[in-house]
């Protein structure tokens, strides 16, 4: 069964992932793409973990396990039902005093008391940055067709596609080397961030993101009124690029 949802609850907080379409996201604490791979690998450490042993019902007390108030818990959601309900919860609770290298836990569809390694303790320790996606920007190449350059002082660029080919829409649809628009697509889709500095957009002047140095646009042009589109532009990203630091430009996404 495809899992849908994943909650992280710990001592650090709470941290909740949601698939949509075919990609996570991260949307608690704050809202970011995620990492698909690094989210997929989690959640096998979580459904492959193998069960060192059996200890006990959970219908007695649950305190000489470290589970009647767990250090942490991990909930799966699985299918289309996002109730509370269907949730499959992971409680992970003490050490055992004999096998240090094990720890307690309690699976509520099994109820039941058993030990797995305690490598699974890492997960409560994942911090939504260690699961962020660091693409710079994740766009449908297919649907790119317009790419606008702007830049304080200068005349905005406009490259527009039709096929492989690329105009120069400001310069009469003058031809443009569709070699260099591929290195450009190419940079801007395999550019990964170096560290992620602020999740909200208060500090804007401190990074020069209130008034950027450079700003690119990708867009998907529609020509023609349809019953799903309208006519005109559709940006699919926006990224503004800062002050330059040392080796490294402070960029937003929008």
């Amino acid at each position: 069964t495809q899992v849908v949802r994943l909650s992280i609850k710990s001592a650090a907080g709470e941290m909740e992932l949601q698939k949509q379409a075919d990609h996570w996201q991260i949307v608690k604490p704050l809202r970011a793409r995620a990492d698909d791979q690094k989210v997929n690998d989690l959640i096998a450490q979580i459904t492959n973990s193998r069960i060192a042993q059996f200890v006990a019902d959970d219908a007695g007390d649950l305190h000489p396990y470290g589970l009647a108030e767990p250090r942490g818990a991990v909930t799966i959601f699985t299918g289309g039902d996002k109730s509370a309900a269907s949730g499959q919860i992971l409680q992970i609770g003490g050490v055992p005093e004999k096998a240090k290298d094990q720890v307690y836990v309690r699976f509520t569809p099994r109820k039941f008391v058993y030990t797995l390694p305690n490598k699974i303790e890492s997960i409560l320790g994942t911090k939504p940055n260690d699961l962020r996606d660091r693409h710079l920007v994740r766009f449908d190449q297919n649907q790119l067709d317009r790419i606008t350059i702007d830049a304080p002082g200068k005349n905005k660029t406009v490259l527009a596609r039709k096929d492989q080919n690329w105009t120069i829409v400001n310069r009469d649809n003058r031809a443009a080397n569709a070699a260099e628009a591929r290195r450009l697509i190419d940079l801007l889709n395999g550019e990964l961030v170096t560290s992620f500095v602020a999740d909200v957009a208060s500090d804007l002047p401190k990074y020069g993101l209130d008034k950027p140095q450079l700003t690119v646009t990708l867009s998907a042009f529609a020509s023609e009124n349809t019953a799903e589109t309208t006519a005109g532009e559709h940006p699919l990203a926006t990224i503004a690029f800062g002050k330059i630091d040392g080796e490294n430009v402070f960029a937003r996404v929008g």
